[in-house]
């Protein structure tokens, strides 16, 4: 039913009821009005206790208790927003990573929002603004939002108006919005704390995929390079030399996220395979040999399939391994000039 209040569904026994009653909010406002004005728009839903913040100390501290909702100024005293904004969607800052996180800013002094903006907020409002329109942006968030771009350096709301149609859209995720579930499916809040571990666990895992992805990326790269046979141009060295450094920093990283672990060991063991390559190539002073340069691509490959649930994939990713590992232990062919 379309009423605040008025029962809307009914499951097992249970009613659910269009109420904010439930829900856990901090507010970050240094203007005591504003904040209190906000405070009041959402107490005539049922809102009742938010955190009122008013130093980044005191936010941090109101974080710990896993908020539903925050509205927090960017130039709250002693807050480094961007940074926070991305500590809370890793985990690293509160418990709650799918928190609807609204930005409120004074563009007079705040001279560029654009890190704002890409910060991993779900919405900026700029002030003056009134009660009334945060109350309404916080409405829209209980309806929907927006696919989370989950990656091992970047996790918020995705903000792309077209697709790339290169894989990276495989980064998108659905997240938990416990705000949503609190208004809306207030009959299931014994499920709130269930959602968040399995979105967290989720994410995690996504984070550890985006970095696979993009060990076999950036060797694909490396190989469109070398097959261009553009390395002779200063320019596209350049680019060459950025992607390996990139590429062997990545593959360390899978290397020690998956090294000597049951499950995904073998994914450690094909990623160190691809970082011994980029050493090597990193010590050329030319185009590496071009049976090298094939490997790697066919090691990209293997990566992006040693995740599949599989039982033989381990095993196959192992034998692949060994024969690179034989390969690069008694094989030193000389680079070959471009």
């Amino acid at each position: 039913m379309g009423s605040w209040g008025v029962p809307a569904t009914m499951r097992g026994g249970t009613v659910a009821t269009f109420t904010y009653k439930d829900v856990r909010m901090v507010v970050g406002e240094l203007d005591a009005v504003f904040a209190t004005n906000i405070v009041d728009a959402l107490h005539s839903r049922g809102l009742r206790e938010p955190a009122m913040c008013r130093s980044a100390v005191t936010l941090a501290s109101a974080l710990d208790n896993a908020p539903d909702l925050i509205v927090c100024d960017i130039d709250l005293p002693g807050l480094d927003f961007c940074a926070m904004a991305q500590d809370i969607r890793h985990g690293r800052l509160g418990r709650n990573p799918f928190a609807v996180l609204i930005a409120t800013a004074r563009p007079s002094t705040t001279s560029d929002l654009t890190p704002v903006m890409r910060s991993g907020i779900d919405y900026i409002m700029l002030k003056p603004t009134t009660a009334d329109q945060v109350l309404r942006r916080v409405d829209g968030f209980t309806r929907a939002r927006k696919p989370f771009a989950v990656t091992d350096t970047f996790v918020g709301p995705n903000r792309r108006t077209i697709r790339r149609n290169d894989g990276s859209e495989d980064d998108l995720m659905a997240v938990p919005n416990t705000l949503r579930l609190k208004v809306r499916h207030n009959d299931r809040l014994s499920l709130v704390n269930k959602v968040i571990e399995v979105g967290q666990r989720r994410m995690e895992a996504r984070k550890s995929q985006t970095k696979v992805k993009s060990v076999a990326r950036l060797t694909r790269r490396l190989c469109d390079l070398h097959r261009h046979g553009a390395l002779a141009d200063g320019l596209a060295y350049g680019e060459w030399s950025r992607t390996l450094i990139a590429l062997m920093e990545k593959s360390a990283e899978v290397v020690t996220e998956h090294r000597g672990l049951a499950a995904t060991g073998h994914v450690g063991e094909i990623a160190d395979c691809v970082l011994q390559l980029a050493r090597r190539w990193s010590e050329f002073s030319c185009r590496p040999p071009a049976v090298e340069v094939v490997l790697a691509r066919r090691l990209s490959d293997a990566l992006l399939g040693a995740l599949a649930e599989d039982r033989a994939v381990p095993g196959i990713a192992r034998e692949i391994a060994a024969v690179v590992d034989n390969f690069l232990g008694k094989e030193e062919p000389a680079a070959i000039a471009g």
